[in-house]
């Protein structure tokens, strides 16, 4: 990757997806969702560390879309793969 996209889309809410979002809002990506197929954060914590995680999470502007999977994925315009 040769620069930071400003939009991107991570599929997971466990904890590694939640650290790759924070990264790349932290580096400068304007726009960064994440996306589960569960309804909730990090699920293998406490229901109180759920919650932090969120409220951390959206102090940052990640936006969360649980319940949901990827359907296509395909590089847009000005993609950093191209």
């Amino acid at each position: 990757m040769r620069r930071i996209p400003k939009r991107l889309v991570v599929q997971g809410a466990g904890i590694i997806g939640l650290e790759y979002s924070l990264i790349f809002k932290k580096l400068g990506a304007e726009s960064v969702i994440v996306v589960d197929i569960f309804d909730k954060v990090v699920p293998m914590l406490d229901v109180s560390l759920q919650k932090a995680c969120k409220a951390v999470m959206r102090n940052h502007d990640i936006e969360f879309v649980m319940k949901s999977k990827f359907q296509h994925v395909e590089a847009g315009e000005g993609s950093t793969d191209q």
